[in-house]
């Protein structure tokens, strides 16, 4: 059974008041939590204070009713209903069988992320939903005038490689606390030198900053494992997968791969120890650590978070496409199977798989905390021949609509360089930052928020525009695409392919005509913007269809050029096995 209901509020004198409610139908699931700023309402007012808060929570919620008939309708309802009955004594009528849940992390099925399937490090599970269709997410995205809409997954708006400047991402991965991992740039480029002022792999001098030292000692120190602890989580072949202790190193180095080497200096050379505390085999040990121990951090984020915060320098923007493979790895699950004293229930279902969240993730929901946040806004700009776009009809406006095709990005873009002298200056994925787009009307418009354009009446926002990617087997708009990077102000399909006032045959042409395909440049540029969305295998693929489709003229030089990003998850696994 279900109900409606409404965000507007409705009050109405008489006998059951009637309205009319329009807009789209939603079947939503209420909190047992009242929203922020806001009283408990229904079923919510069950779960807060005594009867007598209850009462007056009812009475405030509707307003003119009297105290004493509301407060005898309350006991009434608690004494003698069986669905209050029912809601309160829920968790005393659950078996009281008692069974444990056995995770087989070793039963990852064929094909699967080891990482989805690993075993947890924490021994408190708050829920195992059974089933193997979770890769098919409910997503649910908000829209400006608060109205709701339900995507799939290869829906644009789903799209990662939207690649906005921050962009993170909460996961558990099974350890019990929520953590993110967020790319930042920079304004001002980190030179080498520079980064031993901002990241530090050593312990502080306790002496100095007593406050950092004990910052550090507790939350960015790793393991101890290997000899000292072979039980630590991190151990697997009895090897820790994250490669500490780490080398003792005088001065930071950075490499070609974008994994630098910090300075971890030896006791005697002015490094530092500390005396640590482990837990192991359910008995409190210490161990003194030095500097090849220490995660990297910032002393200021340590000092202003007081947390586990791991600071890395990356030297790569291809460090975009880890941030965005965390929004579709799909959540965590398990192997499992149920067991109790008798050992297990039904041979049949011996294994069963589900999704696993820890109880840390369980209230990190139910207390509504953010999980996903992206700045700045991207909008995409669309892509097509001419009258290429796509075109949705019935049978009754279908000629109509083959006459008169809808605008999309692209054509207003054409539609606004005729009329706006500004427009006519910018390439077609700058024009975000300073007009908005109006979905309903199909029109550019200016932006009336912003930072003043100087000589102009514009006004400039944070706002990145994104064309959409196009296969290179579709020569011609792949071709368009390029040119839309590099023509400024086209009025129409036609004026984007004329060079010197002659119009060309095709884009392919016209490129030609303006010197982009006179080398293995635009090549490079696809190779280039690749490697920072897609990872090593999709790479090759994309570099052999250049060789066999594309004709470049020096596909030896491509390859020089990009072999480490052809072949990084080899390297990776080479490193990973052979240490």
């Amino acid at each position: 059974m279900t109900s409606f209901g409404t965000t507007a509020t409705v009050q109405e004198t008489g006998f059951m008041p009637t309205f009319k409610v329009k807009g789209q139908i939603y079947h939503r699931i209420g909190s047992l939590l009242p929203l922020p700023d806001e009283n408990p309402r229904f079923l919510q007012i069950y779960f807060t204070g005594d009867e007598e808060q209850q009462v007056d929570q009812r009475c405030e919620n509707i307003g003119g009713r009297r105290r004493n008939i509301v407060l005898n309708l309350q006991r009434m309802f608690h004494q003698h209903s069986s669905l209050v009955k029912l809601l309160k004594t829920s968790l005393e009528r659950m078996p009281t069988d008692e069974y444990k849940v056995v995770i087989r992390a070793v039963k990852r099925p064929t094909g699967e992320h080891e990482r989805r399937f690993n075993a947890p490090t924490v021994n408190e599970v708050a829920v195992v939903m059974v089933g193997e269709d979770f890769d098919r997410r409910d997503i649910i995205i908000q829209k400006r005038n608060d109205s709701l809409q339900r995507i799939s997954e290869t829906h644009r708006s789903y799209d990662a490689l939207q690649y906005p400047v921050i962009f993170w991402e909460v996961e558990w991965q099974k350890r019990g606390l929520p953590h993110a991992h967020i790319l930042i740039w920079l304004k001002d480029k980190i030179h080498p030198t520079h980064i031993d002022s901002i990241i530090s792999a050593e312990i502080p001098n306790p002496d100095q900053d007593p406050g950092l030292y004990e910052i550090i000692t507790k939350n960015m120190i790793h393991g101890p494992c290997g000899p000292l602890n072979p039980n630590s989580p991190c151990m697997k072949d009895r090897k820790c997968t994250k490669k500490y202790p780490r080398e003792f190193i005088q001065e930071t180095q950075t490499g070609n791969d974008g994994y630098p080497l910090y300075r971890r200096r030896r006791p005697e050379e002015g490094g530092f120890t500390a005396v640590v505390k482990v837990r192991m085999n359910n008995q409190q040990a210490e161990f003194e650590v030095d500097n090849r121990w220490v995660v990297p951090y910032s002393p200021l984020l340590s000092k202003m978070f007081e947390a586990h915060i791991n600071v890395e320098y990356c030297n790569s923007v291809k460090s975009i496409k880890y941030i965005c493979k965390y929004v579709n790895k799909g959540s965590d699950m398990v192997v499992f199977r149920l067991e109790n004293e008798n050992g297990v229930l039904e041979e049949i279902m011996q294994y069963l798989m589900g999704r696993y969240a820890s109880t840390n993730e369980g209230v990190w929901h139910i207390l509504s905390f953010s999980i996903h946040e992206r700045y700045p806004p991207v909008v995409h700009l669309s892509v097509h021949l001419e009258n290429g776009q796509q075109v949705y009809f019935t049978a009754d406006n279908a000629e109509e609509r083959a006459a008169n095709p809808p605008n999309t990005t692209l054509t207003a873009f054409f539609l606004i360089c005729q009329q706006d002298a500004f427009a006519r200056t910018l390439l077609c994925p700058e024009v975000p930052k300073y007009y908005t787009w109006n979905a309903s009307r199909k029109v550019f418009c200016k932006r009336k928020q912003g930072a003043a354009v100087p000589g102009s009446d514009v006004r400039a926002s944070d706002a990145l525009g994104r064309v959409y990617t196009v296969h290179p087997n579709n020569d011609e708009c792949y071709y368009l695409r390029l040119l839309l990077h590099t023509v400024r102000g086209p009025t129409s399909f036609t004026d984007l392919k004329t060079v010197d006032g002659e119009v060309c045959e095709t884009y392919r042409e016209a490129c030609q005509r303006r010197g982009l395909l006179e080398n293995d440049q635009h090549w490079d540029t696809t190779l280039a913007q690749a490697c920072q969305t897609c990872f090593p295998s999709q790479l090759r693929t994309l570099f052999a269809i250049i060789i066999t489709s594309c004709a470049p003229s020096n596909p030896k030089s491509l390859w020089e050029e990009y072999k480490e990003s052809l072949s990084e998850d080899i390297l990776r696994e080479q490193r990973r096995t052979n240490p």
